[in-house]
Parts: structure tokens; C-alpha cells; sequence
């Protein structure tokens, strides 16, 4: 993924009215970004945290 994609994805999500579907998408698109950058191991990682939307 390219930084025009993921801004472009970014920009589409803000105007979401779900605000929980809009970060959980959020938190994919950055975490896209950077496996095409070379950090799946730190993906690998973060995706081993729990999370939690309200």
C-alpha cells in the first residue's frame, strides 16, 4: 500500500457515522501501510493485544 492509498482510505473513514467501524478500519489500513513498509513482525506483535471499541 502506498501513503496516497492510505491516506485516501483514511480520508473515506472520517466520514463513517459508525465511529467503532471507522477506527477498527483505521487500525487496518495503518497496519497495511506498514507490512508494505517491512514491519510485519511489528504487526505480527500488535495484533497479539487484545483490543477494545466501546
Amino acid at each position: 500500500m502506498s501513503r496516497d492509498e492510505a491516506i485516501n482510505k483514511l480520508k473515506v473513514l472520517q466520514n463513517l457515522s459508525d465511529i467503532e467501524v471507522a477506527h477498527a478500519n483505521a487500525d487496518d489500513v495503518i497496519c497495511d501501510l506498514l507490512i508494505s513498509l517491512g514491519y510485519e513482525d511489528v504487526i505480527f506483535e500488535y495484533e497479539k493485544i487484545d483490543k477494545w471499541y466501546a
